[in-house]
């Protein structure tokens, strides 16, 4: 059985955090039911190298039988614990497990935070992880979800084209780019179906095409505010049936997964098409123009809590 609790609310560039759970029985059982006077146990799961929270991570107890994920903010709720001393494993893919024991009492509350890192980082002083960490987080989302969807992480890719979403969406399997008259893949077939039949979704919001007909245009998203793009093949019976190809998801970067308190990012590069080379009539009248993004991501603690609300 697993049952999936929101934890976060998104309003505008606002992140509100509410302490949740998303548990599981480990080997297919029923988790065991809370008793009076067990024990709970709650925390977080980082990566100790990029010092992001981490979402999925299986936190376990295996000599009782009960497991639990962390939720989107990395945060876990382990419940049902009897009083005494319990080992707790922690795993996430592409890093080394982590275990710990400690002891509770009766109708105890403790906390618990465990940082995951792996031997790998220490092979040489030059890093790559923003690949790594990336693709582990989408395969790891992948592998827990319950229909069939593809997810992919924008650090894979590096520098876009143009920093347009649409040149990330169209390598997705399935899907299949439609040029527009000028020549751009702005439109998008999935399994076959016309782009009038598909829709495109931003953390679970739809958004609306902006020409005369139901198929969206990619032309005016950028893919240097997303995450994760998902491409949900099978629609679950809690969403919409609006789309016979299938969904596009672009999950938003946020805040409430990061370790430190403020971050700031920015890009400059630069476009140039010699004079030589044809090109579209769109990007013959512009053959260079420069590209610049800047980002900014920070964690406050409001209404007495710690860490809940996230602006990006």
């Amino acid at each position: 059985m697993k049952t999936v609790l929101p934890s976060a609310f998104l309003v505008g560039g606002l992140v509100l955090a509410c302490p949740a759970a998303t548990a599981r029985a480990a080997d297919g059982a029923p988790p065991a039911p809370a008793a009076h006077g067990t024990a709970t146990l709650t925390g977080s799961v980082s990566n100790t190298v990029t010092g992001n929270l981490l979402e999925g991570a299986s936190v376990e107890a295996p000599r009782l039988g009960l497991a639990t994920l962390t939720d989107n903010t990395g945060r876990f709720v382990l419940s049902g614990l009897p009083a005494g001393t319990h080992e707790i494993v922690v795993s996430y893919l592409g890093l080394d497990a982590a275990r710990s024991q400690f002891v509770v009492g009766p109708g105890e509350r403790a906390r618990r935070d465990f940082g995951l890192t792996t031997g790998i980082y220490q092979l040489d002083a030059f890093k790559v992880t923003g690949e790594r960490e990336g693709s582990a987080a989408a395969i790891t989302a992948q592998r827990n979800a319950d229909n069939v969807k593809n997810i992919i992480a924008m650090d894979t890719f590096g520098n876009l084209p143009n920093m347009s979403a649409g040149e990330v969406i169209v390598r997705l399997p399935g899907i299949a780019g439609s040029p527009t008259e000028e020549g751009l893949n702005y439109q998008f077939n999935v399994r076959g179906m016309s782009p009038a039949l598909n829709t495109v979704t931003v953390d679970g919001g739809l958004l609306a095409s902006i020409g005369t007909s139901r198929a969206f245009e990619l032309q005016s998203v950028t893919g240097t505010m997303f995450e994760q793009l998902e491409l949900i093949k099978g629609h679950t019976p809690d969403k919409g049936a609006d789309s016979l190809g299938g969904t596009i998801n672009m999950r938003t970067r946020s805040p409430l997964t990061m370790r430190e308190k403020r971050r700031l990012t920015y890009s400059a590069t630069a476009r140039i098409a010699p004079a030589f080379t044809e090109q579209i009539p769109l990007r013959e009248a512009h053959r260079s123009h420069p590209l610049f993004t800047v980002g900014y991501q920070e964690v406050f603690g409001v209404l007495g809590g710690e860490r809940n609300l996230g602006v990006a």
